[in-house]
C-alpha cells in the first residue's frame, strides 16, 4: 500500500500552483505585455498568487476561471474587485441571484465587452452616473441567464467544456480588451 503523507501531499501541490503561476505569467505576458511593464517577473508573480486567492474566495475553480479571471485583473488592476471605480464589477461577481461562479464570471465579461462597445462610440460611462450608464447597457445584473444556456454558447466561449483549457480561446475578447483598455 502506498501511503502520502500530508507533507508530501502539500508539497506537490505548491509546485502544482507555482506551476500554474508561472504559466499564467507567460499567458499575461504574451497578451497584455504592455500594461505589465512596470513589473518584474517577481513581482508579476506575487500579484498573480495574489489574485489566484482573490479568484478563490468567489469561488472560480477551474483553469479557464482563474486565467479569464487573471485577464481582467492585468486590465483592470491587481484589485479591481475592491476598486471603487469598479464596484459595479465586484457586485457581478458576488451577485447572489446567480447560482455557479462561472456564470457571474461570464455575466463580468460580457458586461466589460458591452462596456467597451458603448466606449469605442465615444461615451464615457465612468463619467456617467449609475442610472444612465445601466439605460445603455445590455446586461444588467438580473435575470440570471447562464451563458452556457444561451443556443449560441459554444461561439461566445470557445474551448467551454473542454477538459484542456486553450488559454487563447478568449483571443478576440483579450485583443477587443487591449484595444480599449
Amino acid at each position: 500500500m502506498l501511503l502520502i503523507r500530508q507533507a508530501q501531499l502539500n508539497a506537490m501541490m505548491d509546485a502544482q500552483r507555482a506551476d500554474f503561476v508561472q504559466e499564467m505569467c507567460r499567458h499575461l505576458l504574451a497578451h497584455f505585455r504592455p500594461q505589465l511593464a512596470v513589473l518584474d517577473a517577481t513581482d508579476l508573480r506575487k500579484c498573480v498568487s495574489r489574485t489566484l486567492d482573490r479568484a478563490m474566495k468567489y469561488g472560480f475553480t477551474t483553469r479557464q476561471e482563474y486565467c479569464r479571471y487573471l485577464n481582467l485583473a492585468a486590465l483592470y488592476g491587481w484589485q479591481f474587485d475592491e476598486d471603487p471605480q469598479y464596484r459595479w464589477m465586484r457586485d457581478y461577481l458576488t451577485d447572489s441571484g446567480i447560482g455557479r461562479p462561472v456564470d457571474r464570471l461570464d455575466r463580468l465579461i460580457d458586461a466589460c465587452l458591452e462596456r467597451l462597445e458603448i466606449e469605442e462610440f465615444g461615451l464615457n460611462l465612468d463619467g456617467m452616473n449609475e442610472e444612465e450608464s445601466e439605460s445603455l447597457l445590455v446586461t444588467k445584473p438580473e435575470p440570471a441567464r447562464s451563458l452556457s444556456d444561451r443556443p449560441d454558447a459554444r461561439e461566445q466561449a470557445p474551448g467551454r467544456g473542454a477538459p484542456a483549457m486553450n488559454l487563447d480561446d478568449d483571443e478576440e475578447w483579450i485583443a477587443r480588451l487591449k484595444r480599449n483598455g
